[in-house]
């Protein structure tokens, strides 16, 4: 009777029904795939100064998104600085306009997309 039941549990130890989980010692599988914690979407916030001048400052703040640095596209303004997750620009108001709108888009390293737009208010005179 001893020797019957060694022989099965070396036998469910041979073929692994032991470690798949049919004993008493831990599983575990390589097969089993760990998911990774999910990235967080790209996303940028914009916004512009209201202060009525010809020049106005708008500035662009990127977070979210995968990878490493951002790459900032303004509608019309004029970059004059980007560093890590912030971008800074200067928007010319049009001749004889209450206001308008500038759009900046933003992409990260590995190509995921966003944007967004801020009002300018110009001087109409």
């Amino acid at each position: 009777m001893k020797s019957s039941i060694l022989r099965a549990l070396l036998t469910l130890t041979a073929t692994g029904a032991i470690a798949a989980g049919y004993g008493e010692m831990p599983t575990a599988s390589a097969a089993t795939p760990v998911p990774s914690p999910s990235a967080t979407p790209l996303s940028v916030f914009v916004t512009c100064g209201e202060n009525y001048e010809v020049l106005q400052t708008c500035v662009a703040e990127a977070s979210g998104g995968s990878g490493t640095g951002y790459t900032f596209t303004w509608e019309t303004g004029k970059v004059k600085s980007t560093q890590g997750a912030t971008s800074t620009a200067t928007v010319n108001c049009p001749e004889n306009s209450g206001y308008r709108y500038e759009s900046v888009s933003v992409t990260d390293s590995n190509n995921a997309y966003a944007e967004s737009q801020a009002q300018v208010w110009c001087s109409p005179w």
